[in-house]
């Protein structure tokens, strides 16, 4: 039954907020550039691997510049604006990729689509934030994570049969779904600016808090042990345990299979946990699931791994969000979103060489001890930082105890 309540306490979300989780559903049904983009340059393109992994990281430093990006036209225009502007924007960037083919042209233009195409992940926390009602941010952010997996576990699936027939159309369907996903934001965009708060020059100068800034360090912590489940674990899986690729994918499954199924519930039975609690056992589990793999170098072993990394990600990921929407005034969540997108894309930035270099140098055991680690220390981190209501200017401090 909790689990039936958990969908139900969704359903009663606004429209707004449906039509947000919607519109993330159908970009996310087509995003697989991205899974597949390496690989293209590769086997399309013919570079090395080396230019292919240096193209995949101009697109994370465009990521990067991306959170600033954001958080400056958040605050001149209103997030949906921007949001739904840099989805549309991506899908027609996606359509001419294919047309450029030399590398002198390749790196700025795939600069410029990180930056762009990554534009759109503060901007959308910022609107789930700003449209969610102060009880049930926890709720809105599941709900974004709901539509964004649901629609992740196909889009790299779709990606994969259309890269058997032409590349090309990877980045055409990626793109056609991007600027439907745009169309869904426009369509309802004037009834949602009626709900979203009004610009005030305040958001230009009010300073974030010191302790929500020593909380996005502690949680960049933990989201340098996150990327190990896309930088570490497949690599891992294949060279160190000698798992087959297919037996490799079925970690992602179990991964995503768990938490379509039971993040809202979990998010639900967690409701009057404090945020701060919530996320010190989710950083721990997350710390303690991968810290397993190099005790039991096992495809079972590794499977019981994510599947606690997993129940780490459901407290985490949604929770993290919620944290961090909670802990600032509205005029400042396009500039606290941005703080916490753009440490995100730092993390995804530098985890992949860092993994490789700690798993050559380490081993196995090492490597996957020191992310148990870092774990470990962004779920202490989070126990002493207190509640989001602490953090906030102007609040009593027992606010924080509810």
């Amino acid at each position: 039954m909790s689990a039936l309540n958990s969908y139900r306490e969704l359903a009663t979300l606004g429209r707004p907020l449906w039509v947000l989780a919607g519109a993330s559903l159908i970009n996310r049904c087509g995003a697989m550039v991205l899974a597949f983009i390496t690989l293209y340059f590769v086997k399309v393109l013919g570079f090395s691997l080396l230019i292919a992994g240096t193209l995949t990281a101009v697109y994370s430093a465009g990521s990067v510049l991306s959170a600033p990006v954001s958080a400056y036209l958040c605050r001149r225009y209103s997030a949906w604006r921007v949001l739904t502007l840099s989805v549309l924007l991506s899908g027609f960037v996606m359509l001419l990729y294919p047309l450029v083919t030399t590398l002198p042209a390749l790196v700025p233009l795939t600069l410029l689509f990180g930056c762009i195409t990554e534009v759109a992940r503060p901007a959308g926390y910022t609107c789930y934030g700003q449209l969610a009602p102060k009880d049930r941010k926890r709720e809105a952010f599941a709900l974004h994570r709901l539509s964004v997996n649901l629609g992740m576990s196909l889009g790299p699936a779709i990606g994969g049969f259309l890269a058997t027939i032409d590349y090309r159309y990877i980045f055409w369907a990626d793109g056609i779904s991007s600027i439907l996903a745009a169309l869904v934001l426009i369509i309802w965009s004037a009834e949602v600016e009626l709900q979203m708060p009004k610009k005030t020059e305040k958001a230009a100068t009010s300073p974030l808090p010191m302790r929500f800034r020593l909380f996005i360090l502690g949680n960049f912590f933990g989201l340098l042990a996150f990327t190990q489940l896309f930088a570490g674990v497949p690599l891992f899986a294949v060279e160190f345990v000698h798992l087959s690729e297919a037996r490799a994918g079925l970690l992602f499954t179990c991964n995503t299979l768990l938490v379509l199924l039971f993040e809202a519930p979990v998010v639900h039975m967690t409701k009057s946990w404090k945020l701060s609690r919530a996320l010190t056992l989710g950083h721990l589990l997350q710390g303690s699931g991968l810290a397993l793999l190099g005790l039991f170098p096992t495809f079972h072993g590794m499977l019981v791994g994510i599947a606690l990394f997993t129940a780490g990600e459901m407290l985490q990921a949604p929770l993290g969000l919620a944290y961090v929407n909670e802990s600032v005034p509205a005029e400042s969540l396009p500039a606290a979103n941005s703080w916490l997108a753009g440490t995100g894309s730092v993390a995804f930035l530098i985890g992949p060489p860092l993994t490789a270099l700690s798993l050559e140098q380490l081993g196995g055991t090492g490597h996957w001890s020191i992310v148990g680690g870092l774990g470990l220390l962004a779920a202490v981190w989070m126990w002493m930082l207190g509640e989001p209501s602490d953090l906030r200017p102007g609040v009593a401090g027992t606010e924080g105890e509810r």
